[in-house]
């Protein structure tokens, strides 16, 4: 291959690989009954979330979503994987990417869902994208692959080169067998990418098979062999007052909103509860846990959770939210109202932003948070996980801001 052909050949490269990627996804997709797009598009918060909200919130209309998505995915992946139409499966990729990024873009503050790392402003999808839109306009015979074949035979008046194996490096040139070899490339790459598939699915089969014989656990994992039911109960969970207010001893926690789990290092856990909480699957727990008497749920204050109560509420939800709040040096208030504003039956620092606060002497804005939320006439409090934050709260002063050991819980 000259060196002339080496631009071509890298083009080509970055075509198929681009292919491939969108095929399996498409086919991920396909392959899987449970899969939805709910999940990503109710957590959208930019441009267009209305719209994404609106789909998510439709079942008919998201099953049409996600039928045009996952086909969508499948056709732009052949026609990229193996040559044909390639500016048309180029610019439909790049309208699915542009899609996928307005809908949950890497912007700080907007907390991107279900990636794989964090990212600033930019991320796989727009790499992606601007990749497909360079693809879109190189010239087609520039790449291997039937497109490149088709323009050449065109050119060529229909004719077919003999025996003589001339490589067309002129697009007026007869294609050749050499030719032909370079437009079909991509096809035993299809064929490898639906063997490779097929045998996926076959080894995550046995895979489910042998666990569900053989009852085996790996690292922490546990096999649950029965699980209790609604009707198994013996009575609601007990409950006591705190400021006048009835509420459960038993909390529902705010990580199927937040996704934020504290699970040492395996950094894929967060994102998996971010996959499986759907919204639906939210509105569900938050009802098992009303029908087990759970009436209180300590959520973040953020336009997620919001979203998700009032969602919720309208489907006649009772649980009681208990707010994390997140107080800053320039502006104390306005997250701390936010919740209160929406239902909030009581309020309190979060315990990150206290520990950090009462790290920085910042004593001053721990107190006032709390005064401010008490004026309210709810529940107000602050959490901690240092001994310094508590002996800040208790004492009102900074006398045990030495003391970095943890505390219990």
């Amino acid at each position: 291959m000259g060196k002339k052909n080496i631009p071509g050949f890298l083009c080509t490269v970055l075509r198929v690989f681009i292919g491939w990627h969108f095929l399996y996804e498409g086919f991920a997709k396909l392959l899987n009954p449970n899969w939805t797009s709910a999940g990503y598009l109710s957590n959208s918060s930019w441009l267009l979330s209305d719209a994404f909200h609106w789909i998510a919130a439709n079942p008919p209309v998201l099953a049409w979503v996600d039928l045009l998505n996952t086909w969508g995915l499948i056709l732009v992946g052949f026609g990229l994987l193996v040559g044909v139409f390639t500016r048309l499966s180029a610019l439909g990729a790049a309208l699915l990417l542009a899609l996928y990024y307005i809908a949950n873009p890497p912007f700080i503050g907007m907390g991107e869902f279900s990636a794989e790392g964090t990212y600033l402003i930019v991320n796989k999808n727009l790499i992606e994208l601007v990749a497909v839109l360079l693809l879109a306009v190189l010239p087609r015979d520039l790449m291997w692959g039937i497109d490149r074949l088709i323009r050449l035979y065109q050119a060529s008046g229909g004719e077919i080169a003999g025996p003589d194996d001339r490589n067309c490096a002129d697009a007026a040139e007869v294609p050749g067998r050499r030719e032909w070899l370079k437009a079909f490339t991509s096809i035993p790459v299809l064929g490898s990418f639906a063997y490779v598939v097929a045998r996926k699915k076959s080894y995550e089969e046995q895979f489910l098979a042998a666990s569900a014989e053989s009852r085996s656990v790996t690292s922490a994992s546990i096999v649950m062999e029965n699980f209790s039911s609604l009707g198994e109960l013996t009575g609601p969970v007990p409950g006591a007052a705190i400021g006048g207010v009835k509420m459960s001893r038993i909390l529902c926690g705010g990580n199927l909103i937040s996704g934020f789990a504290h699970s040492r290092d395996l950094v894929y856990v967060s994102p998996l509860i971010k996959k499986y909480f759907t919204e639906e699957k939210i509105i569900e727990t938050f009802q098992l846990c009303e029908a087990c008497g759970i009436n209180t749920a300590v959520l973040r204050t953020d336009d997620f959770t919001v979203r998700y109560l009032k969602r919720y509420r309208e489907r006649g939800g009772r649980i009681q939210w208990l707010a994390q709040t997140y107080p800053t040096l320039d502006d104390p208030f306005s997250n701390i109202q936010k919740a209160l504003d929406n239902g909030a039956i009581g309020a309190f620092v979060q315990g990150n932003i206290a520990d950090t606060q009462v790290r920085d002497g910042h004593f001053e804005l721990v107190a006032r948070s709390v005064e401010y939320i008490k004026s309210q006439g709810v529940i107000a409090g602050t959490a901690c996980h240092s001994l310094a934050t508590e002996d800040v709260r208790r004492t009102g002063t900074g006398c045990g801001f030495l003391h970095e050991n943890p505390a219990p819980g």
